[in-house]
């Protein structure tokens, strides 16, 4: 369980928790919605993060974008909010977001979560507690009051029981279902790099710069609507990248928040190539660095030599020779579930070769446009999900096969007869994933000469190429299906700084204050006055109407906004020297009333201090 959630210590009762689990169970029973949102949540939640922090909200947050959109960009929900955040239009609009007939950044992953931050960040400001914001975002600022309790208000401790919003418990059951697995990957399969691009540009020209094609560069940048940058703004897109080639999370290099502009000084280069030349090699990148304190835990030791197991436990078989792998396969016009990729043919040759859409088999392999596989890796040739066996590779574990099939590890266990605590697989081990192994059948073992470590005490038989590794005129004519760049120009002589309303919210200081009614005085004239809300004083003090009494006394919730706010006359900033004396007689305030209001129990003050003033 948990004990904090976004900064707030939380107590969970039993039917509390009974809720949770409810929510919990549905989010577990498919693998492959489970193990596909992992996926997503490797790729997006960087950038949520990265957004997060730089708005100075909780962290935690990135399960609320996770229970609304499945970190989908082309979610759409049926009040027609749309995106990773799901943002009515008016609503994104107000947030900052462009949204017109050709970009649509509610589909974007980091601007669209700074607009989310930003939103829940000035909501958070009625209630000084995370947990309320959130439920804000679902039921809006006047809606959520009434989920609320005063008591709770700028509280850093809750209890969350049956009763709590179904909401705020669904996004708590999300941390809970999510956090684990999302920590279990130190690289992501598919991760995304961002940069800066300043319109005109299309889609095509970009993506053939990073030698992608269109539809796969579209597939990752879906606020692209019009498969064009707007001349004249500044944009960031994402190139997709696979594992092999991660070098740990890119910022986004334009910066927008605090109401200021960062611009990039990482932005995409002119291309220009004459016409028919062959593609941009892609920019060579470092090798993945992991830090040495990564060490799996047991459940997730790699694959290891058959060195431990006795000779009567298993069976070593040539590759080629696997009944379910090659000629026989073939000859009979069925396609082979896997082959040995042996670098002879490019992952496209064989996408043809195969009569397989090369995006699917690129998906299915974790691989992206122009990035082959490491030679002597295998290559499936169908839907992970449908595969019968998986071949064990160096470097993998049940968890990562369980997540590449969408499955879970029990069922891996179960169908090749091993023990819930046994984790223990070897590299060439072939794997049932949809039937069970007969219970006294050996372990495979599968060898080939590209495997260069021996599997066993004995010597690798050697064989002649891989099937299937046919000569290349026996296959069809390549089909190219990347763009080559035929004098392109990506303009980017200019950058255009783009105008900003996201804030960058300081931390906040909540206080009760008491305050006395004065003639002809409205609540929305003490909302205004204290940075509050009419819903959020009325119910502090238990009102059934708007009207007022001269004399009448209320309680009144209010934080302190960002410094920058600062407004002389309602909160005074103090200057070397100054006293608490010195600032009573500048604002005709009592000093009892100031240290009050303020919580000064001490007669010096600090440089700098912020201190409100209410003037009675």
């Amino acid at each position: 369980g948990i004990t904090t959630f976004c900064g707030v210590e939380i107590t969970i009762t039993e039917k509390g928790k009974e809720k949770i689990r409810e929510y919990k169970k549905k989010l577990y029973e498919n693998p492959v919605y489970f193990n596909a949102a992992v996926d997503r949540g490797d790729t997006y939640l960087p950038f949520i993060e990265e957004a997060l922090a730089d708005i100075g909200a909780p962290d935690d947050l990135k399960y609320l974008a996770m229970q609304e959109s499945n970190l989908k960009a082309d979610a759409v929900s049926t009040s027609n909010a749309v995106g990773f955040w799901q943002f009515k239009e008016d609503v994104g609009k107000e947030a900052g977001l462009k949204i017109n007939e050709k970009v649509d950044e509610r589909k974007h992953i980091y601007r669209s979560s700074i607009a989310a931050a930003s939103y829940i960040s000035r909501v958070n400001r009625n209630y000084d507690n995370w947990l309320y914001a959130i439920i804000s975002y679902y039921e809006g600022t006047t809606g959520s009051v009434n989920y609320t309790s005063v008591e709770n208000y700028g509280k850093k401790t809750m209890v969350i029981d049956e009763n709590t919003h179904w909401y705020l418990l669904k996004t708590i059951a999300y941390k809970l279902t999510y956090e684990d697995a999302l920590n279990i990957t130190f690289q992501p399969n598919l991760w995304l790099e961002p940069v800066a691009v300043t319109g005109p540009a299309s889609a095509k020209e970009i993506a053939s710069k990073y030698n992608l094609s269109e539809e796969v560069f579209l597939e990752y940048n879906k606020w692209i609507l019009s498969k064009e940058i707007p001349s004249g703004e500044l944009f960031t897109c994402y190139i997709p990248h696979t594992s092999d080639l991660y070098r740990n999370h890119t910022p986004d290099p334009n910066k927008a928040f605090a109401g200021k502009e960062i611009v990039s000084t990482k932005v995409v280069p002119k291309v220009k190539s004459e016409p028919n030349a062959p593609p941009v090699n892609p920019e060579v990148q470092p090798s993945p660095v992991i830090p040495p304190s990564f060490v799996p835990v047991s459940k997730e030791k790699d694959a290891s030599l058959v060195i431990d197991l006795q000779p009567e436990r298993y069976v070593e078989i040539n590759l080629e020779d696997d009944l379910y792998y090659g000629e026989e396969a073939m000859l009979s016009d069925v396609r082979p579930e896997y082959i040995l990729y042996n670098g002879n043919q490019s992952l496209q040759d064989l996408a043809l070769y195969f009569g397989i859409t090369y995006t699917n088999l690129m998906n299915w392999n974790g691989t992206s446009v122009n990035q082959e596989p490491k030679k002597g890796s295998i290559v499936y040739l169908q839907k992970p999900k449908k595969s019968r066996f998986h071949i064990v590779e160096e470097g993998e574990s049940l968890v990562t096969i369980a997540k590449q099939h969408r499955t879970s590890v029990s069922k891996i266990q179960k169908k090749n007869r091993m023990d819930k605590n046994d984790f223990k697989i070897y590299r060439g081990q072939r794997l049932n994933l949809k039937e069970s192994v007969n219970k006294n059948d050996k372990i495979i073992i599968l060898t080939h000469n590209l495997w260069k470590t021996v599997a066993v005490n004995t010597p690798v038989q050697q064989t002649d190429s891989p099937f299937p590794a046919p000569a290349v005129t026996d296959l069809p004519e390549k089909k190219n299906t990347l763009v080559s760049p035929q004098s392109v120009t990506v303009a980017m002589d200019t950058i255009i700084v783009r105008d900003t309303i996201f804030p960058n919210p300081s931390p906040l200081k909540s206080r009760w204050l008491e305050h006395t009614v004065a003639a002809n005085e409205t609540l929305w004239a003490i909302s205004q006055k204290y940075k509050s809300t009419v819903d959020i004083i009325k119910k502090a003090n238990d009102l059934k109407s708007d009207a007022l009494s001269p004399g009448q006394k209320l309680r009144i919730f209010t934080t302190l906004p960002d410094f920058q706010e600062y407004r002389e006359g309602y909160y005074h900033k103090v200057l070397s020297g100054e006293t608490l004396e010195k600032i009573s007689g500048r604002y005709g305030v009592p000093s009892f009333q100031l240290a009050k209001i303020n919580e000064i129990t001490s007669p010096e003050l600090r440089p700098g201090q912020i201190l409100l003033i209410i003037k009675e």
